[in-house]
């Protein structure tokens, strides 16, 4: 049973193919757009960078076609520390030249890997028609969610440089008799006796779920679906909701399974709160642990509005809309009448403004669907589709590489002991544009907002500042003309904030910058009570004070009549 890689581009199998042997768990081969071939004697050291998603590899697919004779390759396997793994001598055959290339499998002994580190396959050979077949590489666009690895759909390098294109692959997996190993198990009590089950495997797997009141047994099933799906840490999440009885205390068996029939048993127990005000109640401690997280009480998904297209090119959208609460944004490019994903993004902010953009992964005059999905703090999600046709210009193509090296390069090693690219990013030191914030003067509860100039002239429709509280509740609201880079903003409640500076170009708002946090201080005994209630008790204390004049000037008469 072939197992699909659940982020990104899954490949369509090419007429032809020699099939692979055990299990194709992964597959970059997108013959739906245009792939091109290139010279492997000529191109330069020629290299496939990839992470396998999985706990074992077997066996790896390459597209190739050979118009001359018959004769060898080599093929290379070397792990994210440069050891050599496997070295294996190939025979290519004879391949007939067509559209795409024709798949070929590459067997090798099966040898255990990590699902979340790089792994680089070097290919050479002399063969003076031998051509490698490579395409545009779709990326998982992320901006300040989770980083998701860009080597999961594979990174080609030529001599030692990464390339904006990957080499058609698959990846296949022999028979194994290990249980997938699970991870980030919890259990969410989500309201109304339903529980949310979540977690990360390291291979794609399928699961069934036991659960019943502790003391009768197991009286409910979630059952197996038929299906294998990739759950890795960083790219998906399996997940499953069911229903118990309020204020119950249950058991359960979680069942995850793996193509081979290796199955993996985590028994717990959890605890149905009972409605209106549950109770959150941990589980029993099991490796890997799992939590009840309690829920809000907020059960109402967002509100989207005003979807639109809000920049459209040949080979990219923009995508904007609002939401009536401050949620997270993703997007998902689909064609309209296949449920593949041709590109995605994404922004964990709480905001109530929305703007994601495809990346230029798209094929002009072609019709496409673009699917929102907005969740609140309280996990309750809400999605909308539009539809689209990119501009009919022809899009820039991606130069091919070059059939000769060019003179005198320079080379980097194509392995060291030290990787020369970290598979997780570092954290970036430069002076990264940012909205600040500081006391604007000694009244408590004021403070001055600024944010950087506008890369490409003063905004339109000026600027948008949206506070929140820390509850991601929509404090205060205010714009500012375009030609300023600062607001004094004033009456914040004591605790912490955040803030949200937008540009307004014609109608679409876009942040300035990443969301800014911060607080705002007590300020003594005045500085805790609600500006409202200060504003509120001034018109009394005038009154108050008018009374008391006035009864003053009364004895004074009083006391000089009587004298």
């Amino acid at each position: 049973m072939n197992r699909w890689l659940a982020v990104g581009i899954l490949g369509l199998l090419s007429p032809g193919v020699i099939l692979a042997h055990g299990n194709t768990f992964s597959e970059f081969a997108p013959d739906y757009y245009a792939s091109e071939g290139m010279s492997v004697a000529n191109s330069g050291t020629l290299e496939e960078i990839f992470v396998p998603q999985n706990d074992f590899l077997g066996g790896i697919d390459l597209w190739f076609d050979n118009a001359g004779s018959a004769g060898a390759a080599t093929m290379e396997l070397r792990d994210e520390q440069g050891n050599l793994l496997i070295s294996k001598g190939i025979t290519i055959p004879h391949i007939n030249p067509t559209s795409g290339g024709q798949r070929l499998h590459i067997d090798f002994p099966q040898i255990s890997v990590n699902s979340s580190k790089k792994y680089y396959l070097k290919l050479s050979s002399a063969l003076p028609e031998l051509q490698i077949y490579y395409a545009d590489r779709i990326k998982y666009l992320i901006h300040n969610a989770s980083y998701i690895s860009e080597y999961i759909n594979g990174v080609a390098r030529i001599d030692g440089q990464e390339k904006d294109f990957s080499f058609k692959f698959a990846l296949a997996e022999g028979a194994e008799t290990v249980p997938p190993v699970v991870t980030n198990l919890s259990v969410t009590a989500m309201g109304n006796g339903q529980m949310r089950f979540q977690f990360n495997a390291n291979e794609s797997v399928d699961f069934v779920i036991y659960w019943g009141i502790m003391g009768q047994g197991y009286t409910n099933t979630y059952p197996f679906s038929g299906n294998y799906q990739f759950c890795g840490q960083g790219v998906a999440m399996c997940a499953a909701t069911i229903t118990g009885t309020l204020g119950q205390t249950h058991i359960y068996l979680l069942t995850v399974r793996d193509s081979w029939g290796n199955d993996r048993n985590l028994p717990s127990t959890f605890i149905v709160p009972a409605n209106p005000t549950p109770t959150p109640t941990p589980t029993a401690s099991i490796t890997p642990s799992a939590s009840v997280t309690p829920p809000s009480g907020d059960t109402t998904p967002p509100i989207i509005s005003n979807l639109r297209v809000s920049d459209l090119g040949n080979n990219r959208v923009e995508v904007a809309w609002q939401t009536n609460e401050a949620a997270d944004s993703h997007l998902l490019i689909s064609f309209t009448t296949q449920s593949l994903t041709i590109a995605a993004a994404a922004d964990s902010t709480m905001e109530l403004e929305h703007v994601l953009d495809s990346g230029i992964f798209l094929s002009s005059s072609t019709l496409y669907r673009a699917t929102v999905t907005s969740r609140d703090s309280s996990d309750n999600q809400a999605s909308a589709s539009i539809a689209f046709t990119t501009l009919g210009a022809t899009p820039t193509p991606t130069p091919a590489p070059s059939t000769s090296p060019a003179a005198s390069p320079s080379v980097t090693p194509m392995f060291s002991a030290t990787p020369t690219t970290p598979f997780y990013p570092a954290p970036s030191v430069s002076s990264s544009p940012e909205v600040s914030v500081s006391p604007a003067s000694q009244e408590k509860g004021t403070v001055t907002i600024s944010w950087p100039p506008p890369s490409k002239g003063n905004p339109s429709g000026g600027y948008r500042i949206d506070i929140f509280d820390k509850e991601n509740k929509l404090e205060k609201t205010l714009t500012v003309s375009g030609d300023t880079q600062q607001a004094i903003v004033k009456s914040l409640f004591p605790g912490e904030h955040r803030v949200i500076v937008y540009e307004n170009k014609d109608g679409v708002l876009k942040k300035t910058a990443p969301a800014s946090t911060f607080t705002v201080g007590e300020g003594g005994l005045f500085g805790k009570i609600p500006p409202w209630v200060v504003y509120s008790a001034a018109p009394l204390l005038i009154i108050i004070l008018l009374v008391v004049l006035r009864i003053v000037r009364k004895k004074q008469t009083v006391g000089g009549a009587t004298s």
